[in-house]
């Protein structure tokens, strides 16, 4: 190879260097300044834990520097970090999703099956009464409560005023009331649901 040659790669090799350490200084210096407020922002952002904002700042300065452009980003660092930061954040909670271990005793122990019976029967109990209940109050009824159908919908389905549809809920649910009587608080409390 020619001196020249070898003077020419040298060069490039310098200024390489010298840029890639004056790159290195700048974000060092960006760094030192924005640290501990941009790890204050992770740490009340994910409970107070100490070793999770150490981490997610971590994760932050790296994305940072491998996308630092001196030129760029010096002259307006703190909030080009923030946004890396509320980013690296919004990544973690949807890949680090809380969740608990549960065993099948203590899932068994927390269940009230005799509520639960209890609320089924009552439920049985209340649909029989309900198809006792005139053509247009039942259907009325059932839409409303067990399908979550809007007064409007119902009225527009079965060609009746939206006036009318709660007229027909109204004087089913007071009709319920007084057949069941014995059920009269649980018909309450399921319609309620």
């Amino acid at each position: 190879m020619s001196t020249l040659c070898q003077n020419s790669i040298f060069r490039v090799v310098c200024e390489r260097m010298d840029a890639t350490h004056t790159r290195l200084g700048l974000f060092t210096e960006i760094y030192e300044e924005h640290k501990d407020i941009i790890f204050s922002y992770l740490f009340y952002r994910v409970g107070r834990d100490r070793e999770r904002a150490e981490d997610l700042a971590g994760d932050v300065f790296f994305k940072a520097f491998r996308a630092f452009e001196p030129n760029e980003h010096a002259s307006r660092a703190r909030p080009w970090l923030f946004t890396i930061a509320r980013n690296t954040l919004i990544d973690a909670y949807r890949t680090h999703k809380p969740t608990e271990v549960l065993d099948e005793e203590s899932l068994f122990d927390e269940v009230d099956l005799e509520a639960l019976l209890d609320q089924s029967l009552a439920a049985e109990q209340v649909r029989a009464k309900i198809d006792e209940l005139t053509p247009h109050q039942r259907t009325c009824i059932s839409a409303y409560f067990f399908e979550d159908v809007p007064t409007a919908l119902i009225a527009e389905r079965h060609k009746l005023s939206p006036e009318s549809v709660r007229q027909h809920i109204s004087r089913g649910l007071a009709s319920l009331r007084k057949k069941c009587t014995a059920l009269g608080a649980l018909i309450i409390s399921f319609l309620s649901l």
